[in-house]
């Protein structure tokens, strides 16, 4: 059986995340954020530690929430692409998953950008 979930950035340019679940098993293509609703938050500063579930709650990132019952099942994340509305929330809620970051090596340089810069 396959399921898709439209977890976000259907409806709005940022949180762009997709799950599809065959089976067992779930891949996520895309953790993106949302660039207006993360400036307004952290009111143009770089705060480094913010809780997923407050980024969740000013929409910033995807509600994973509603995947919630997939978690143990992810085998892979995948950015599409290196935009921030489509790789920008992996470094606040990959974590949740025990799967690994698959991409082109452009996005994967720029998500490991990203990372470095939050250290």
């Amino acid at each position: 059986m396959i399921e898709i979930c439209a977890v976000g950035g259907y409806n709005e340019v940022g949180k762009n995340m997709t799950a599809i679940k065959i089976d067992d098993e779930v891949v996520i293509m895309d953790m993106g954020i949302h660039l207006e609703s993360y400036i307004k938050y952290t009111d143009d500063e770089d705060i480094l530690n913010i809780e997923p579930s407050e980024l969740i709650k000013v929409g910033a990132v995807p509600d994973v929430t509603k995947i919630e019952d997939w978690e143990k099942y992810v085998k892979a994340i995948i950015p599409t692409h290196a935009h921030l509305d489509h790789l920008g929330a992996i470094p606040y809620l990959a974590n949740k998953y025990d799967a690994p970051i698959l991409g082109t090596p452009f996005t994967i340089e720029v998500l490991k950008a990203i990372l470095k810069m939050r250290k």
